[in-house]
C-alpha cells in the first residue's frame, strides 16, 4: 500500500494517534482485571460466563502484548481447567 494512501485515509479516519493514546488505558484496564479477582468474579457472575478461564486466557494473550504478567487464577478459576 502506497505511503499517500495510508496518509490520506489516516486523514479522513484517524487510526494510529487514538491507539497511542489508548495503549495507557488498555494497560490499566488489563492490570486492574488482572489483580482485582473479586472484581472478575462480579463481571464473570453479571454475564453469566460458565468458563472463566477461557477469558482470562485471552486477557493474558492481551496482557502480554502489554508485557504484563499472567493472571493469577483463583481456586475457582483454576478449578475449571480440571473439569
Amino acid at each position: 500500500i502506497p505511503q499517500a494512501a495510508i496518509e490520506k485515509a489516516e486523514s479522513a479516519y484517524p487510526v494510529i494517534e487514538p491507539l497511542k493514546k489508548a495503549i495507557p488505558t488498555e494497560r490499566f484496564a488489563i492490570a486492574f482485571f488482572q489483580n482485582h479477582p473479586n472484581y472478575r468474579d462480579k463481571c464473570f457472575a453479571a454475564l453469566g460466563i460458565a468458563e472463566p478461564s477461557k477469558i482470562i486466557d485471552g486477557i493474558d494473550l492481551m496482557a502480554a502484548d502489554f508485557n504484563l504478567n499472567k493472571t493469577p487464577r483463583t481456586f475457582s478459576e483454576s478449578r475449571q481447567d480440571w473439569e
